[in-house]
């Protein structure tokens, strides 16, 4: 009898242990899962975009700096002159305006190059020898050897005033590397660095703070489309980067002590949750003195209330999930068109806000969240008075039909 005492105790201490790790685990993972589920919840699938439909050439850095390039250079043919690299100043001074003060009149005749000297894209004017030096990095690519000191060196070793050196990841997790960079180096390009991330949903971005306006610039309505386009392409980019960069943090974290198997174990426990659900209604319903509740042997997420009649089953189906509940309400193997559903129960189910679904079979359906347990159950039992008497009349019905009243 000690030992077994001793070995209750110690699966008590054992089962206590455990509990307290999920809870740290679920604690310190919180912040990651919110943003993991946000950047989810933010995708649409499978948007309409030129540039996804037309070709891959938009995961290449290249790709990215040939069309902003275009809209930069006064000389292009979208026929806007200056305005889109001048909104393009205007929101580098407003997001930078404590290290960097770019003057437009020193870029009326501006031109915007690729790669002269490797360097992406050069916005510089011979006249003032003033430039922008923009370093795109929306590929993730790794920084080389020195290399915004190199350009910034190639620059003002050619005469030129370097106003800003902007450099494009395609989030804000990107920063320049300046493990290679002498003290000479920071000094000379720090002051003008300025980050700017193509896209995220708060804080300055290239989207919302050029892009964007670049649409109220123009009328030209090809100009609009492709600069929209484009725009929603970033996103999407952006997004998809996103999950990544969660992921890593979530991995990361799954390096920390106990943490990869405490995860799995909660991953388990979640993919039997449904079940303890389904048994907790199940038995709810049951101890409430319902005696026709059913469990599915084939599937041990379902439960329900259900009616044997001689026109055929009426059930209400109760299925718990990870997120949550769902309640159908159907004749089995009759459309709903079939079922003589009476005023009473329409009008309830339409009051407790049932929608009609005709995917696979026709039924009336309510999804419920994880908290709302006792919801379920009060719903279900509301629909279940408004069955019963339903069926009642039925039966009296043809008992009157029978007995030719």
């Amino acid at each position: 009898m000690d030992s077994f005492d001793s070995f209750i105790e110690r699966y008590e201490t054992m089962i206590g242990d455990h509990i307290a790790s999920i809870k740290a685990f679920l604690s310190g993972s919180k912040a990651i899962g919110w943003e993991y589920s946000k950047v989810k919840k933010s995708k649409s699938g499978n948007p309409f975009n030129v540039f996804t439909m037309t070709s891959d050439l938009y995961y290449r850095e290249n790709f990215h700096s040939d069309i902003i390039r275009v809209f930069l250079d006064t000389a292009e043919n979208h026929n806007e002159g200056n305005a889109f690299l001048f909104a393009f100043i205007d929101f580098i001074n407003k997001s930078f305006g404590n290290k960097v003060s770019i003057s437009k009149q020193d870029y009326e005749t501006a031109k915007a190059e690729r790669e002269p000297g490797r360097i992406d894209i050069l916005v510089s004017s011979e006249a003032s020898k003033h430039c922008i030096i923009i370093e795109n990095k929306m590929n993730n690519a790794p920084d080389t050897h020195r290399q915004l000191p190199k350009y910034y060196d190639r620059m003002t070793g050619l005469g030129y005033k370097v106003d800003a050196i902007v450099y494009l990841p395609l989030n804000a997790d990107k920063i320049p590397d300046q493990t290679t960079w002498t003290d000479e180096d920071r000094q000379h390009v720090l002051p003008l660095l300025c980050i700017v991330p193509a896209y995220r949903q708060k804080g300055m971005n290239l989207v919302e703070g050029w892009l964007e306006p670049c649409t109220l610039k123009t009328k030209n309505i090809d100009c609009v489309s492709v600069i929209r386009q484009y725009s929603e392409l970033i996103k999407i980019l952006s997004k998809n980067i996103m999950d990544n960069v969660i992921l890593e943090k979530f991995y990361n974290s799954l390096l920390v002590g106990e943490n990869h198997k405490t995860a799995i174990s909660i991953k388990n426990m979640l993919t039997d949750l449904p079940i303890y659900m389904k048994d907790r209604i199940a038995d709810i319903l049951m101890s409430k003195n319902h005696n026709n509740v059913w469990k599915w042997k084939q599937n041990p997420k379902h439960c329900g209330l259900i009616h044997d009649t001689p026109d055929g089953q009426y059930k209400i189906d109760i299925w718990s999930h990870e997120c949550g509940y769902t309640i159908k309400v159907f004749g089995q193997n009759m459309s709903i068109k079939d079922v003589p559903w009476s005023d009473n129960i329409l009008a309830g189910l339409n009051q407790l806000n049932f929608v009609v679904k005709t995917d696979g079979y026709e039924r009336y359906e309510k999804e419920y969240s994880f908290t709302d347990e006792a919801k379920v159950i009060e719903e279900a039992e509301i629909i279940e008075d408004l069955m019963c008497d339903m069926l009642k009349q039925n039966n009296d019905n043809n008992k009157d039909k029978r007995a030719g009243i």
